[in-house]
């Protein structure tokens, strides 16, 4: 299992959004996500949590599948869309 590199408040908001996930589970990077239950209507909810949070907008591009399998993918994209708007989420 690959160690998350993101801040506690990404893992903070990643959990909220994930109901089979323990308390004290570690998220990795490779963990998918569907498997902690991470459904179509979580997905949603999680993506306006992530938007508010961080004062970003995902583009359109970026909200497939593939950004929301796993916790890797995800953080990835939400720097990429900060990254885009000039927006630093890594503190």
């Amino acid at each position: 299992m690959i160690s998350p590199t993101w801040p506690d408040s990404f893992d903070g908001l990643l959990r909220r959004h994930l109901p089979f996930c323990g308390e004290d589970e570690q998220i990795g990077a490779n963990r998918m996500l569907a498997d902690l239950g991470l459904d179509s209507l979580k997905t949603v909810s999680l993506i306006i949590a992530l938007e508010d949070a961080y004062g970003l907008t995902f583009p359109d591009e970026i909200l497939a599948d593939a950004t929301f399998a796993t916790a890797g993918a995800l953080w990835e994209a939400t720097q990429t869309a900060a990254q885009g708007q000039a927006i630093n989420i890594t503190e």
